[in-house]
């Protein structure tokens, strides 16, 4: 099956489930991670609408628009903001956008400190 074909019944995957305005709220995200990051899989689509129960869809499109910032290529940078996210209870988009941004960088809440090979902490470079 052509590449596009193949991804064209992965995005309808998302009308199988009863359409409604929910539905077109989520094909808007869908569309919003192939077009700055790349194809969704069948896989990737269940766990965007597992994300949707538990995450506004804002929410949900910000994590993409954070880790396509950070030339994200996959579906798991994505997965892994918004685990982080729901860890800490982040629910909206201005707790997300206050988790993410730390000294004007965007980020999605991990430690901007590494140890450095004589195990002291430095400060990452935001570049």
């Amino acid at each position: 099956m052509p590449k596009n074909e193949q991804d064209n019944k992965s995005l309808n995957r998302l009308s199988d489930y009863g359409g409604g305005d929910a539905e077109k709220s989520l094909q808007a995200v869908a569309n919003n991670f192939q077009k700055n990051i790349g194809v969704l899989n069948a896989k990737n689509i269940d766990d965007l609408r597992v994300w949707s129960e538990d995450m506004p869809l804002d929410v949900i499109n910000y994590a993409i628009d954070i880790a396509a910032d950070n030339n994200a290529q996959t579906f798991s940078y994505v997965n892994s903001i918004l685990k982080r996210w729901y860890q800490s209870n982040i629910k909206t988009i201005e707790q997300a956008k206050a988790s993410s941004t730390k000294n004007g960088k965007r980020n999605y809440g991990s430690s901007n400190k590494r140890k450095s090979k004589r195990g002291e902490i430095d400060e990452e470079l935001g570049f």
